[in-house]
C-alpha cells in the first residue's frame, strides 16, 4: 500500500523516487486456496447426514459464509416455498467470541436464494427438533445455529466443530472457507454461468453484470440443485 501511495505521488510530481520500491514485503504468504475434493465432499455429506448440525453444514457446503450461517435467523427463512434471506452476519470479536451482527458482505446488501430441497428438508427437522427442546419462541425469531443449551454458537467454535467433522471421517483438513470455493468450483463446473454462480454466492466478481443483469429464482434454483448433484 505504502509503494502505491508513493507510485501515485512520483506520477503526480510530488516526490523525485518512490522509496518503498526495494521494500521486500514482511510476514507470512497467503495461504493458497483449496477445495474438497468430490470423493471428500461425498464422504462430508453422508456424514453430516447424521450430524445434529447437518442444516447449518448444507448451508456451508452451498457456500454460505460462516458469518452469514451465524447470522441466520428463523424468521429469515420460508419453510413453505423455500427461500432463505441472508440479511446479516455474525463475526468475532478480537477475543474471537460472538461479536455484533455485521451488514452482510455483499456491497447490494440482503440477498435471497431459493435452497433446494435437501436443504429446505434439513431446515424443517432442524426446526422441529429446536421446538422440541426451547419452545416456539426460539422457531419464530430465535438464531439458527445454536448449542445443545440452546446458546448461540459462537464463530470460533463453529469452526472448530467443522475440524472435528472433517477428522472423524478422515477428510483432508481444510480451512472453513474452503467450503465456499468448493461450492463455487461445483456450481461452474455444472455450467450455471458465472453471473448466477456470483449472485448465488454474495460476490461483487461480476460487478457490473450484478448490476445491470437480474438472474430470476429458477436461474438461482437451478444454481442451488446443481450443488447436490451426484459428485
Amino acid at each position: 500500500m505504502v509503494r502505491a501511495i508513493f507510485a501515485a505521488a512520483l506520477d503526480d510530481g510530488c516526490v523525485t523516487r518512490n522509496p518503498a520500491t526495494k521494500v521486500q514485503p514482511s510476514g507470512r504468504a497467503a495461504a493458497p486456496r483449496s477445495a474438497f475434493g468430490a470423493a471428500d465432499l461425498g464422504t462430508l455429506r453422508a456424514h453430516a447426514a447424521m450430524d445434529r448440525l447437518h442444516a447449518y453444514w448444507l448451508l456451508t457446503l452451498a457456500g454460505l459464509r460462516r458469518s452469514e450461517v451465524l447470522g441466520l435467523r428463523w424468521s429469515d427463512v420460508d419453510m413453505t416455498a423455500g427461500p432463505v434471506t441472508i440479511a446479516r452476519g455474525v463475526v468475532a470479536d478480537r477475543s474471537g467470541r460472538w461479536g455484533a451482527e455485521t451488514a452482510p458482505k455483499t456491497t447490494r446488501g440482503a440477498y435471497t436464494l431459493p435452497v433446494p430441497a435437501d436443504i429446505l428438508a434439513a431446515l424443517r427437522t432442524l426446526r422441529d427438533a429446536q421446538a422440541a427442546t426451547f419452545g416456539l419462541r426460539q422457531i419464530r425469531t430465535g438464531w439458527l445455529a445454536v448449542d445443545e443449551a440452546g446458546e448461540p454458537h459462537r464463530p470460533e467454535q463453529y469452526s472448530k466443530l467443522c475440524a472435528r467433522l472433517c477428522t472423524a471421517v478422515g477428510v483432508p483438513l481444510l480451512r472453513l472457507h474452503s467450503a465456499r470455493h468448493t461450492s463455487v468450483s461445483r456450481i461452474l463446473d455444472a455450467d450455471v454461468q458465472p453471473r448466477i454462480a456470483a449472485v448465488w454466492h454474495g460476490h461483487d466478481v461480476i460487478t457490473m453484470s450484478r448490476t445491470y443483469d437480474h438472474p430470476d429464482a429458477d436461474q438461482l434454483g437451478d444454481a442451488g440443485r446443481a450443488l447436490f448433484a451426484a459428485p
